[in-house]
């Protein structure tokens, strides 16, 4: 074999290995939603509640999540499939609470019917419109 195929071969094989590396990259698994996240941004702006911390938690072995948007507690399911996210079959209870908490809820209802994408980056989850434009971000929780 001469020089020249040596070469062609392996740069086949450097292409092969830095295409199976990107694609491995872009993959998601459901397993990384799994537990408690906490709201810390909506639409860029952070986040503070007055009475109760927003959060989502994520059941991914059942497949539903459950969570405080602001004031009410919210019970739903949640669909996956390599980075794209529905909410369905959400249930909330209706309490009135603080201005500011309230309008942290309406934010978050909007903020999860129009979720379509989700990417985590360290302890960091993103809720993304169809288009990739960030709607929310949300901390793992430590506890």
């Amino acid at each position: 074999m001469n020089v020249m195929k040596v070469m062609k071969v392996w740069n086949l094989f450097a292409v092969v290995l830095a295409t199976v590396g990107l694609l491995s990259s872009c993959s998601m698994d459901v397993k990384e939603l799994e537990g408690k996240w906490l709201v810390k941004s909506i639409e860029n702006e952070s986040v503070t509640t007055v009475e109760r911390e927003a959060f989502i938690e994520f059941n991914t072995v059942e497949g539903k999540i459950h969570g405080c948007l602001g004031v009410n507690l919210v019970n739903g399911a949640f669909t996956f499939d390599n980075g794209n996210l529905k909410f369905g079959n959400m249930g909330m209870t209706m309490m009135m609470g603080p201005a500011e908490d309230m309008e942290i809820e309406r934010s978050m209802i909007k903020v999860l019917d129009e979720t379509a994408k989700v990417k985590v980056n360290g302890s960091t989850l993103f809720l993304m419109d169809a288009s990739g434009n960030e709607l929310a971000s949300l901390e793992r929780a430590t506890e």
